[in-house]
C-alpha cells in the first residue's frame, strides 16, 4: 500500500507543529513559518506553489 501524496505542505508543517507542540509564527503572507523548540527556532520557507522551498535552523 502506497503512502498518500502530500498536497498541502503548509498544512502538513502546521499539524506536525500542533502535533508536538511547537509555538510557530507565520509571516502574514503565508510565505514561512518559524518553529520554537527548546534550544532551536526552525524556519521553513514556502515556494510560489506552497510547497517547502527550503528549511534552516538556529541553535540557542
Amino acid at each position: 500500500m502506497a503512502a498518500p501524496l502530500l498536497t498541502d505542505h503548509r498544512r502538513a508543517v502546521a499539524a506536525y507543529a500542533a502535533a508536538r507542540p511547537l509555538a510557530s509564527r507565520w509571516a502574514p503572507d503565508g510565505t514561512e513559518v518559524e518553529l520554537s523548540l527548546p534550544g532551536a527556532v526552525v524556519t521553513v520557507r514556502f515556494d510560489e506553489l506552497g510547497r517547502v522551498g527550503g528549511i534552516a535552523s538556529t541553535l540557542g
